[in-house]
Formats: C-alpha cells, structure tokens, sequence
C-alpha cells in the first residue's frame, strides 16, 4: 500500500451511529453506526459521537454549513469545551476555526475540516493547531464520527454491516447481516458472517451468531459489555472494545446497483493512525455502464482544484444494499495497488450513503483502510 495511503485517517462511518463509551488513549476500535433514513429541514443540529480510539465527544450546530458550532469533549482525563465558527467550502466540505476554549491543547484559531449530512450526521477532521500549524491537538487527533440522538427504532428491521479492525480480513469473518427482533427491553440480535474474499450470494456464511441487549433512547447495552447508538429509524452501531474494532451498518433499503451508479460522491478515504490521522477529501464520478467510480483526490482541504491522485472502485451487482468489489488506489511516486473491499449502502430522500472497508491485498503491508461516500 502507499505510504500516501497509510497515513490516511479513519474516515469512518458516515452517516452512521457511533459508541461513546471510554477507551484508553491507544485502543484502536472502531465503532459501528446505523443509518437515520429520515432528512430534514432544520438548521441547528445536536449531534452525539466519538473519536477513533473513542473519546466521547457532543457538537451543536447553527448552520447546514455557513454558521457556528460549540463542542464538548467528555472524556474526565481530557475534559474540555470550545465554539467557533463553521464554513462551507467550494469543495462541499466544512472548514471548523475554534474561537473560544478553555483548553491550550485546543486553542482559539485551530482549525478542522468536516463533512456534514444535515439531520443524518457530522464527521470532522482532527484538529490542527492553527491554520498555519498543522500539529495535530493532542486532545483531537484523531477522526471525529457523529450523529443525531436516535430512537430504537430499528427492531423488527434487517441490516448490514462491515467490520472495521485490524484484522487479517482474509481469515477473520468481517463482513455480514443482521436482523434485530424484540422489544426494547430484550433484543435478540441473529446474523451471518463473511470473509470480505467471499461472496454471500454463493458461499455459506462463516460465522451464524446470536447476542442480546436492551435499548433505551437510542442506547443500546449489549451482553459482553458492549455499547451502541442508533439513530432515528435506522440501524445498530458496535464498539467491541479495546483492540477489537467495530462494525458500521445500514439497515437493509434495496439500494440497487444501478441507483449507486447513478450519482456523483464527496468521499473520505482513510487509516487510523495512532499517532495521529491523517484525512484527504475527493471528488468522485460513477459510470453505470461500467460499474466503475472513479475519485480525484482535491489539491487541498479548501479547494474543489484536483490533484494526480486517483482512486477507482468497481462493483458487482448485489441485494440488499451490500456490493463486493475492487479498489485501485494511485498516487506518484508511489505506484498503484489494488484492495478487495466490501461496500454497505442506503438511500434516504435521494441522498446515497455509503461505506466501505477494505483489505490491503499485500499482506506485509500494514492495516485495513475505510472510505466515506456522500451523495452531491
């Protein structure tokens, strides 16, 4: 994999739902989301999350874009509060300046980037010193993933998943559905497992499980300690704990291969990295006759301009919202590589979402990687 490629930060679950319980400083899981299929047309936002590896964190937005934003680290070690002004971008992204804080480790004039999904959800960048230091805060290094406060909604519905850890991917079952029945007070939670090498149209699932939980207010409390979010309508969200990763998940909507294609993306595309993320921001075009997308990678974080660096991703035709395929990754001088990956999608109001997690097909090279797609 290029070296571009793993400095690139967790992008992580766009449009999805995300644990906030606590984690130590150096746990690299990965939290998993679930869909809120319904927009809407207000213009200040709560929105609930974590950082990967997991500081709880809560943001409140003026604006679909141009506005304010106030946010609250809650983790005790690292407590802090700061408020800024938020900008949209000609690219589609969200430029963050902190004005106010009462921490140094995030001071006035630093500066994030973010993406946001009105009503649906907010991811942000790590945030850098200043808009000159590019430092990373050592209190907001790491991606931001949040969403609205969700309900329970999504019993009786069936989603998908893909799994996100640093795992071999080959031999560790990462990919699946699950279908979530009960009540609120007692959920059973039964689903399959893949391989991301497999294909489920054809290959019985590696793995059939069971688990259990309650939910309430959107909270979900899994048997083995585990925590999730959910949000209005949409599906379920794991964190797995220390080292374990997570899962990101829609609920099942019949996104069809050709609605996929059919669409221009604002994508992320990312790796964790323990000493701090590293994000880029692309344009992306899909062509139906193909099945392919292809991404350029933007000059800048503040420019729509386009750089040399090049993603394609091609699809095969699926059910349910869950597409396998390829991705070719290029960028100078470091060659192109080819992944296999697993794409999860949803449609809500015409707005596709969609997540994918990948397998570096190298295996001396170091960690899985995630990609964000949002609809233009």
């Amino acid at each position: 994999m290029p070296v571009g490629l793993r400095k690139i930060a967790c992008v992580l679950i766009l449009i999805v739902s995300v644990s906030v319980c606590k984690k130590d400083e150096n746990d690299d899981s990965f939290l998993l989301g679930l869909l809120n299929t319904q927009l809407n047309n207000q213009t200040s936002y709560s929105y609930g999350g974590t950082s990967s590896p997991g500081d709880p964190w809560t943001f409140s937005l003026s604006g679909d874009s141009d506005g304010t934003f106030t946010a609250v680290n809650s983790e005790s070690a690292r407590a802090s509060q700061f408020s800024g002004n938020m900008e949209g971008l000609e690219n589609g992204f969200l430029k963050l300046t902190v004005t106010s804080s009462n921490t140094d480790n995030i001071p006035a004039g630093a500066v994030a980037y973010a993406v946001h999904a009105p009503g649906l959800a907010f991811f942000v960048a790590p945030f850098q010193m200043s808009a000159e230091d590019t430092t990373k805060s050592p209190y907001a290094k790491h991606v931001m993933a949040l969403v609205p406060t969700g309900n329970c909604d999504f019993i009786g519905l069936k989603g998908n998943y893909v799994d996100w850890g640093f795992v071999d991917k080959t031999t560790v079952p990462n990919y699946g559905s699950a279908e979530f029945n009960g009540t609120n007070d007692s959920i059973t939670i039964k689903g399959a497992a893949y391989k991301i090498t497999d294909n489920s149209t054809v290959v019985p699932p590696d793995t059939v499980f069971t688990t259990d939980g309650r939910c309430n207010n959107g909270t979900v409390d899994f048997s083995g300690g585990y925590t999730g979010y959910s949000s209005s309508a949409g599906g379920m969200v794991l964190d797995r704990g220390a080292g374990n990763g997570g899962v990101v998940g829609f609920m099942q909507n019949n996104v069809t291969l050709s609605t996929l294609m059919s669409k221009s993306y604002k994508a992320g595309i990312g790796r964790f990295d323990t000493a701090g993320d590293t994000t880029y921001s692309f344009s992306v075009d899909c062509d139906g006759s193909t099945n392919k997308c292809i991404g350029a990678m933007h000059a800048g974080p503040e420019t729509a301009d386009l750089s040399a660096a090049t993603f394609e991703f091609t699809f095969q035709d699926s059910a349910n919202g869950s597409f396998p395929g390829t991705m070719k990754f290029s960028m100078s001088p470091f060659g192109t590589d080819t992944h296999t990956i697993r794409l999860i999608a949803s449609e809500s109001g015409g707005t596709v979402v969609g997540f994918l997690s990948g397998y570096d097909n190298v295996p001396s090279n170091d960690g899985p990687f995630a990609v964000v797609l949002i609809s233009k």
